[in-house]
């Protein structure tokens, strides 16, 4: 998924030790394309220049650094148990090894396939990391 993610899981991210080549970047101003701004791409906090940016991965690259790096797999399946609701969508997060799966914690209701994987990222940024 291309889409990145939000500020405050970027933020999270950065916390938890994310240290991976983005083409994206949250400054003071915004939203910024690296490739735009220097002509070459962005790898993790050491380029002093943009000491004061978080880097922004999209949704693909952050479930792929959990399942890589923390043996976390988040997927997202759409919900049609639930007749009144048109798009629902929940998460689950799996261990390497098949453990520990858990579906749409926290009770939230995510409309998009975006919206359920940020769910499922926070809640393995805040609870399992």
């Amino acid at each position: 998924m291309n889409t990145i993610v939000n500020l405050a899981i970027s933020k999270l991210l950065k916390e938890k030790g994310f240290n991976e080549k983005c083409w994206h970047i949250y400054t003071i101003t915004g939203l910024e394309q690296i490739a735009a701004i220097t002509g070459v791409d962005y790898t993790g906090y050491s380029n002093e220049e943009l000491t004061s940016s978080i880097a922004a991965p999209t949704i693909g690259q952050t479930v792929m650094w959990l399942y890589e790096k923390h043996g976390i797999w988040i997927g997202v399946n759409k919900d049609t148990s639930v007749k009144w609701i048109n798009d629902y969508f929940n998460f689950y997060i799996q261990g390497k090894n098949g453990e520990s799966a858990f579906s749409d914690v926290g009770g939230t209701q995510p409309n998009s396939p975006t919206e359920a994987y940020e769910n499922g990222i926070k809640y393995c940024l805040d609870n399992l990391i």
